[in-house]
């Protein structure tokens, strides 16, 4: 089944990278399972320009470069990535608490699609039940969620 994630910054088809997407937190999310999975944009980021050593983008001034694109800073560009960004892929559980899942993707492409695929996040709410909830739904019991 594929899961329908509530998407808070809209994809731009020509700005799909992370960079684009820093301090939008969350990106997007979706309640599964008693949890919510959500993609955050996550990392420094330095840019240079190698025509103007002066010129930078950073955390602090990605906002200013907004009319740029990904095409823009492709390899091969005037542009070169010394630090990038991802979106990491975090989970709340039933009490809020920020659950760090190690999982980070490059696009936001990618991380809709890592948080519409319930086989994926079946297997990170089976990785953080607690034994005494795996028991109970093996005897018939289910989950509050």
């Amino acid at each position: 089944m594929t899961l329908t994630p509530t998407v808070y910054h809209e994809r731009d088809p020509e700005r799909l990278d992370p960079i684009w997407y820093t301090g939008s937190d969350p990106l997007m999310e979706v309640e599964y399972r008693g949890y919510t999975f959500y993609a955050w944009a996550c990392g420094d980021i330095d840019i240079q320009n190698k025509n103007d050593e002066s010129e930078e983008i950073t955390n602090r001034n990605v906002n200013d470069y907004r009319h740029l694109t990904d095409k823009d800073l492709a390899d091969g560009g005037d542009w070169e990535w010394i630090n990038n960004n991802w979106f990491e892929i975090s989970a709340r559980g039933k009490d809020g608490e920020f659950i760090d899942l190690m999982e980070s993707t490059s696009s936001w492409d990618e991380a809709h699609d890592y948080l519409s695929d319930e086989s994926i996040l079946d297997q990170h709410v089976d990785n953080l039940m607690s034994d005494a909830e795996r028991k109970r739904i093996a005897k018939g019991g289910v989950i509050k969620q």
